[in-house]
């Protein structure tokens, strides 16, 4: 493992599902209009079973792999150094509402009122000034919501960042449990900054953090068994999503499942090699670092071009599907790279603005 680490190409089997499930999230958006799922305004006449079980777990495991991995790497972060409680609230306020203002601002906001778009919390006919409103206030954020909840659950264990080591752990886990339930129950109807998503993912940021405690052990496992954590973890999904149990606390624990499933999967795939020489490949490096820009332009492009393709393509889901995926990621990594452009020509204006003024 270590001479693993040594190598410049070496790729981190958390990172790595930490970055494959902010792209599959276009894969989930792109089959939601086969799916007879309300997401859309817009929705396919024809249905796809195959899409619809794809979209089924893909919504298990996109966010929670995302959150268990976030909690995985925060507890790795305090075994390298002590943090302060007011310099890492700043730095997740730059990292998630600074990033949720500024893409909701300049591109969220603008390209919904552009197109008249309709999504939870924005409703047909919202003006510009109103669109604003509403995403500052957190009620229309359509797939940024996820920030707003990441944000307040990383601060609550940022806040309880002391008990994250040794016989702290249990009192973490009921201190955990607690913040959990008061949010699922008191907090579920709360209408503004996504406060009522918190409950079903704060244990599964915690379980990132065990699991980042047990790394040891749970990297000594063998091919062998981590094949049948992975065969496990995917026949509790797929019995979940065949009973689909209503009592909330099946959907907190199938999300600590699925997560566990995918970070299995790709450290599964990490002891065998299968993607060894990944990381010496140009693409591979560009989605890594922009992997994060990728999913925050992720909207609206799976819906713009499905009313493009829809009509001569609709009748073939597969071909739909994998049309949209490729339009609208073509057209996400342009986007990308613009902003890129964009944003290293502003630095160096800035930079020698500075020089000038020396």
């Amino acid at each position: 493992m270590d001479s693993e680490k040594e190598n410049s190409n070496y790729i981190s089997y958390i990172s790595t599902a930490k970055i494959i499930s902010l792209l599959c999230v276009l894969i989930f958006h792109c089959c939601l209009f086969f799916a007879n799922n309300p997401f859309w305004p817009t929705r396919a006449e024809k249905t796809s079973t195959v899409a619809y079980y794809l979209c089924e777990y893909l919504d298990l495991t996109i966010i929670a792999t995302f959150v268990m991995a976030s909690g995985y790497l925060f507890s790795e972060k305090l075994k390298r150094k002590k943090i302060t409680i007011p310099g890492e609230i700043a730095a997740k306020t730059k990292q998630y509402i600074g990033n949720y203002l500024i893409y909701g601002g300049l591109w969220l906001v603008p390209t919904y009122t552009l197109f008249d778009f309709s999504c939870f919390g924005r409703e047909p006919g919202t003006s510009l000034l109103d669109g604003y409103y509403l995403m500052v206030m957190g009620v229309f954020s359509d797939h940024l919501w996820f920030l707003w909840m990441l944000f307040w659950i990383a601060i609550f264990w940022i806040l309880c960042h002391k008990l994250l080591k040794g016989w702290g752990l249990p009192a973490a886990a009921l201190i955990g449990m607690g913040y959990a339930l008061f949010a699922q129950f008191v907090l579920a109807d709360a209408p503004y900054f996504k406060i009522s998503q918190i409950g079903q993912y704060v244990m599964v940021y915690f379980a990132g953090i065990l699991l980042s405690h047990f790394k040891d052990a749970y990297e000594k496992l063998s091919g062998i068994v981590l094949g049948i954590i992975i065969c496990v973890t995917f026949g509790l999904m797929t019995a979940y999503i065949i009973i689909k149990p209503e009592y909330f606390i099946w959907c907190w624990l199938i999300k600590i499942v699925a997560g566990l499933f995918i970070i299995s999967l790709f450290r599964l795939m990490s002891v065998t090699k299968f993607y060894k020489d990944t990381g010496k490949t140009r693409f591979w490096k560009f989605l890594k670092k922009y992997s994060f820009e990728i999913y925050l332009f992720n909207m609206p492009f799976p819906y713009l071009y499905f009313r493009i393709i829809y009509p001569f393509t609709g009748s073939i889901p597969a071909v739909c599907i994998i049309l949209n995926i490729l339009l609208s990621f073509v057209s996400i990594l342009c986007t990308v790279q613009i902003c890129v452009v964009i944003r290293n020509f502003i630095k160096k204006v800035f930079a020698s603005g500075k020089e000038k003024t020396k």
